[in-house]
C-alpha cells in the first residue's frame, strides 16, 4: 500500500522527486517514472502553493509500500492561508481556498492519513521487489497466454496506474521475441523501467515520430512483427495511461 504522509519540515532524505512552487513545470517529465518517494513542497511566502496537477504526477510515480511526503508546516490553518496557485484560475490574483483545502482535509482523514513529526516518521525505503521474476496476476497470466494467440491485428490494454501494463508487454516483447521481431515505442526510453526490467535490452526501440517514418517505409514493415506502444495522456487532473500491446504487421 502507497502512503501519504503530512510533514512541517523536509524529510531527511537524499535524491528522489522534489516538486515545489518554483520548478512545477518540470513535473511532467517524471510522467511513466517509478520511485519509492517523493516529496511535494507546498510551502510558499506567505502562503502555500498547490498544484494538483504536479501533485498528482508525482504520486503516480511512488511505487508499491512507497511514500509521497507533503511538506505543510501550519497544516491546523491551511484552509486560512493564501494559496499561491489560485493565480493560475483568479485572473492572477492569489487568495485563499477554504473549502477546498476543507475537502482536501477530509480526503486526507477519510484515508487514514495524518500530520507526523520527523520524530515520529518511519524513512526506511520499501524492499525494492525484483519485476524480472515476480509472478503475474490472474489478469495478467490470461493476456500474456491468449493475447498472441488472437487474430485481432491491435490489442489495447489499459489499466489504473500501477497495474502493472508496461511489466506485462515487457513479459510479452520478451516471449514474442523468441520467434518475432518485435518494435518498442515511447516518448523516451527511460519512461519505460518496468517494460526493461522484464525483456531484453535488445529489443529495437524507437521515438514515435522516427518509428512512423521508418514503419512507412516497406522494408521495414516486413520486418517487424509485433510493435508494443506506450502511451500516456495527462489531461484534466486525470492520468491516463495505455498499452498498446500488439500491432501485428505481417
Amino acid at each position: 500500500m502507497r502512503k501519504l504522509v503530512i510533514l512541517a519540515e523536509m524529510p531527511p532524505l537524499d535524491g528522489g522527486i522534489v516538486i515545489h512552487s518554483g520548478n512545477l513545470s518540470q513535473a511532467k517529465q517524471y510522467l511513466g517514472q517509478e520511485h519509492p518517494y517523493a516529496i511535494y513542497d507546498m510551502r510558499a511566502e506567505d502562503g502555500v502553493c498547490l498544484n494538483l496537477d504536479a501533485l498528482a504526477i508525482i504520486a503516480g510515480t511512488i511505487q508499491a509500500q512507497g511514500t509521497l511526503y507533503l511538506i505543510c508546516p501550519n497544516w491546523d490553518t491551511l484552509e486560512q492561508q493564501l494559496d499561491f496557485d489560485s493565480q493560475r484560475w483568479n485572473s492572477g490574483k492569489v487568495i485563499a481556498t477554504p473549502n477546498f483545502y476543507r475537502y482536501f482535509k477530509a480526503l486526507i482523514q477519510k484515508f487514514g492519513f495524518q500530520f507526523q513529526i520527523l520524530a515520529e516518521t518511519n524513512f526506511s525505503l520499501p524492499q525494492y521487489q525484483n519485476l524480472s521474476t515476480e509472478s503475474l496476476t490472474p489478469q495478467q497470466q490470461e493476456i500474456f497466454e491468449k493475447l498472441p494467440l488472437d487474430s485481432s491485428a491491435i490489442h489495447l490494454v489499459t489499466a489504473s496506474r500501477g497495474r502493472g501494463k508496461s511489466t506485462l508487454a515487457g513479459k510479452l516483447a520478451q516471449q514474442l521475441a523468441q520467434t518475432e521481431s518485435v518494435l518498442i515505442t515511447a516518448r523516451s526510453h527511460s519512461v519505460l523501467p518496468s517494460f526493461w526490467k522484464s525483456a531484453a535490452q535488445n529489443i529495437l526501440f524507437l521515438h514515435p515520430i522516427i518509428c512512423y517514418k521508418k514503419l512507412r517505409q516497406t522494408k521495414l514493415q516486413q520486418r517487424v512483427g509485433y510493435l508494443l506502444m506506450k502511451r500516456q495522456v495527462y489531461r484534466c487532473r486525470c492520468y491516463i495511461s495505455s498499452v498498446s500491446i500488439s500491432t501485428k504487421w505481417c
